[in-house]
């Protein structure tokens, strides 16, 4: 075998250290970064600044779980939370860090109130950061489109579609897909849901997230 070829294997307990590292460095930065907004004020020219490097700082994170994800397992940490407000939050959470001028989005739907999901917050929301990452990365330059939709099927089933207007992916290209979407189908599984993805070439990609809800809230 070609030296240079070789693939290198990690221990689970190095990359653990590896992904402790980088969690760490991911943290102060973060820190470092509230401190120079909070005292830089509302400057116009530092706030570009600002917008590029929180999403730097939310790929890291983002990045970081994945490969958590992917190489160590899903372990969720399961709380009741309110469905409805739970897709609000980190969709609109998302959106604002990854939107970008230049393109038409609309979200609607709405989930029944009172209706609960177990799940682990920050492990959904790193799968909702993956699929609307991708879905922006997808559109087109000029006239990109994107739309979110959400509800609940059957009484029991939460659901989220995100759709672009991006070129498609072939069976081939699906098959060898990233990292982001390796972990967002384990973080499903890991819920009890699935995720799955549709495409053609001329009408783009839509990714159907299904999550079960656990009842509902007494009243």
């Amino acid at each position: 075998m070609n030296k240079n070829s070789e693939k290198i294997f990690l221990s689970e307990e190095e990359i653990r250290s590896f992904i402790h590292s980088l969690r760490n460095n991911a943290a102060t930065l973060s820190a470092a970064f509230s401190n120079i907004r909070r005292k830089s004020g509302e400057a116009e020219n530092y706030q570009r600044h600002f917008k590029s490097i929180s999403r730097k700082l939310s790929d890291t994170e983002r990045l970081i779980l994945n490969l958590s994800v992917c190489s160590l397992g899903v372990h969720p940490v399961l709380q009741s939370e309110p469905a409805g407000e739970l897709l609000e939050q980190l969709v609109s959470a998302s959106l604002k860090t990854y939107s970008r001028e230049g393109v038409s989005l609309r979200v609607t739907g709405s989930v029944r109130e009172g209706s609960l999901i177990n799940c682990d917050r920050t492990l959904i929301g790193a799968l909702i950061d993956n699929l609307i990452k991708n879905a922006f990365e997808a559109l087109p330059s000029e006239n990109g489109s994107l739309m979110i939709s959400s509800g609940v099927r059957d009484e029991e089933t939460l659901f989220l579609n995100i759709s672009d207007n991006g070129p498609g992916y072939s069976d081939s290209a699906a098959c060898g897909a990233g990292l982001g979407l390796r972990a967002s189908r384990l973080i499903a599984l890991s819920h009890k849901g699935e995720l799955t993805l549709k495409s053609l070439p001329v009408s783009g990609t839509r990714a159907e997230l299904r999550l079960p809800l656990s009842g509902k809230a007494s009243v």
